[in-house]
This record gives structure tokens, sequence and C-alpha cells, in this order.
């Protein structure tokens, strides 16, 4: 009875073996393009407001089309309020604060917050909005995890569990990444509880809200783009095409998964972002981001581990998930 019990309520997120594993490579896919879209944003020094801008321009052209074909149905009012609050509000905050805290901290503090500030508010909105409770083992590769993204975080000082000298103007930064994470578990969730709201709409909408605020501040502070080299506007560019894929990404892998698996296997993207400084800015191995990599690596298997093997091979809500698209359609 009790794991009848267990079966439900883990198919209240329409969670198959399939769809998971599917989930996961998507996300993996996202902490890819995520880390080296933040690699090469810092390696152009033109801030992370520019690459708002241009991503959030070049999604919200190329999702028009698409959102202009969908059927009636797809774009009732309520749809659209859910896309627009999700997607202009959420979203868009969430893509702004975690671009603007590129500009105080590295790209691998950065996705050390935000990824597991995200993880961590994803499990309580679950628990909260899909009354599911993680199972007991998946706090131990939370902790791992946790472990290795401080180790990562602190690996230039020689003594990373020591603060004297720390850097306090990091701290908009940090802070920065922590909004972004709520606002991430917050979109994440969102996501998963209307399945029925296209993908489209959302990174359409949420492309838009990402850059209506740094286009604002880069007319204030009047930017000069004049002084700008070739180079570092080609990067740019490449920059905010993998910020766009790993948006479109990232929502996918959500809606195959869930938030809370999406945002921890996202973590992974300190890995990758690591490799990334090392060949973009051929920094020096530190054995504590050695150490903390191969810690993320090692929680991050073991969690996936743990969550496939607890979900069931089908979802056995079948009707139950009929029903809850002809209510949300309606």
């Amino acid at each position: 009875m009790e794991d009848s019990g267990k079966t439900k309520t883990r198919n209240f997120l329409w969670l198959s073996k399939k769809s998971l594993f599917l989930g996961i490579l998507f996300n993996i896919g996202t902490a890819v393009s995520i880390s080296t879209s933040g690699a090469l944003i810092r390696y152009t020094q033109m801030g992370g407001n520019i690459c708002a801008v241009i991503s959030g321009v070049m999604a919200t052209i190329l999702s028009v089309p698409f959102i202009l074909s969908l059927d009636k149905d797809q774009r009732s009012c309520t749809i659209l309020l859910i896309a627009i609050l999700n997607g202009f509000v959420v979203s868009g905050l969430y893509s702004l604060f975690y671009l603007m805290s590129l500009d105080y901290i590295t790209s691998s503090e950065t996705m050390a917050v935000n990824f597991f500030s995200c993880f961590l508010f994803s499990v309580i909105l679950e628990v909260i909005v899909f009354k599911v409770k993680p199972h007991w083992l998946t706090s131990i590769p939370a902790v791992i995890g946790l472990a290795g993204l401080f180790l990562i975080s602190r690996s230039r000082n020689d003594d990373p569990f020591s603060f004297e000298g720390y850097q306090w103007t990091h701290i908009p930064g940090i802070l920065y990444s922590l909004a972004g994470g709520f606002l991430g578990g917050i979109f994440h969730t969102v996501i998963k509880k209307f399945r029925n709201v296209e993908m489209i709409l959302i990174l359409g909408f949420g492309a838009v809200g990402q850059c209506v605020v740094p286009t604002v501040q880069l007319v204030i502070q009047k930017y000069d783009f004049s002084n700008l080299e070739l180079k570092s506007c080609m990067f740019m560019l490449l920059a905010s095409c993998l910020f766009v894929s790993a948006s479109v990404l990232a929502i996918k892998g959500t809606q195959l998964s869930s938030p809370s698996i999406g945002s921890f296997v996202k973590t992974s993207a300190i890995v990758f972002g690591y490799v990334m400084e090392l060949l973009l800015f051929k920094e020096h191995f530190f054995i504590y981001s050695v150490i903390g990599c191969s810690l993320v690596g090692i929680s991050i298997i073991f969690y996936s581990f743990i969550v496939f093997k607890t979900t069931p091979e089908t979802t056995a809500q079948t009707s139950e998930t009929n029903q809850f698209h002809m209510n949300t359609t309606q």
C-alpha cells in the first residue's frame, strides 16, 4: 500500500522513465549551452545586459511566426495570461537577474548560486503545489553537490573555508543569482503545472520581458557601441544564440521531467563552465575546482539514478492527465 501511494504521488508530476530520461538529456544540453554562453559573455567583456537584449530580440523575432500560427484554443485568454505572467514577468526577470550577476561574479559562481538555489526552491514548490515529497535518499547527492559547488566557487582562495579578505563587492552578484534562482523555481513549476501552455508562448513572452529593463539601462547609460571590436561582437552573437537555445532546452526539459530534477541536473553547467574558462582564459587548474567538479558530477549521476529508479515505467494517471488538459483548455 505504501508503494502504491508513492507511485501515485510521483505520477502526479506526469513522469515516466522515458520522459525522465529525455528530460535529463535536455537539461544537460541546457547546461552545456548556458555555461558556454556565460563564458563567452565574460570573454567579450561587453556585459550581461547586451546579451539580454540581443538574445531577447532574437527569441522574440523567432517566436512571433509560430505564435501567430497557433490555434485559437492554444491562444485563449487564460493561456495568454499564464504565458504573460510566467513568461514576460517571471522568466524575463529570471533571465535578467542571471545575466546581470555576471557583471559582478564569475560565471561559475553565478551558476553555482543560481542553479542550486533554483533546485532548493523547486523542491519546496513541488511539495506545496504537487504534494510531492522528495525521496530521502536524494538529500545525499544534494549535500554532495552543494559541497562541490562551494569548493568551485571558492577555489581561487588558498583556504576555501576562510572568508578573510573576501571581496564584498561580489554581494550584488550573489543576490542577483539568488533572486534568479527563486524566480527560476517559480517559472519551471508553473510550466509543469500548466502543461497545455505552448512552449513557444513562454519563450516569446519571456524574451520580451528579459530585454525591457536592460534596454532602458543601456539608453540611460548611453552605451558606446562605436568602440566594439568585430571579434567581440561575433562572440556576443554566439553567446546570445546559445542563451536562446538554453532557454528552449530548459523549458522542454522541465516539461519532460520536473522542476527540481531539471534544476539539479543543470548544476552540471558548473563543470562545463569551468572547462570553458580554462579553454578561453587559459587559467590554471585549481585543485579545489577539480574536486568540486568531481563532486558535482557524482551528485548528478547519483541523484539521476535515485529518481530514475523511483519513477514508474509508464504514467499511471493517463485519464487524470487527459482530464487536466480538458479542464485547463476550457
